[in-house]
């Protein structure tokens, strides 16, 4: 499918240079990259990679940040 698409000029350029570096066409490493982007940002993704973050580190608040957000946050309408 070919579509038209507005990016800043250096982008371009960098994206020009980047896939003639890589042997790739200008069409596959924009096809790549909108690949890799959706990948890396969907909820599911980032989900993921919070809780393998968190299996392998502490998330506990220290007591007297945990206290501050207490008092900061008790007003507040949720």
């Amino acid at each position: 499918m070919k579509t038209a698409i507005s990016i800043d000029k250096k982008l371009f350029d960098n994206a020009e240079r980047f896939s003639r570096d890589a042997g790739l066409s200008r069409s596959r490493l924009y096809c790549i990259a909108i690949s890799e982007y959706i990948q890396n940002h969907s909820a599911d993704n980032i989900t993921e990679q919070l809780n393998r973050y968190y299996s392998k580190h502490k998330s506990n608040l220290d007591d007297d940040l945990r206290e501050t957000a207490y008092r900061l946050l008790d007003g507040e309408d949720w």
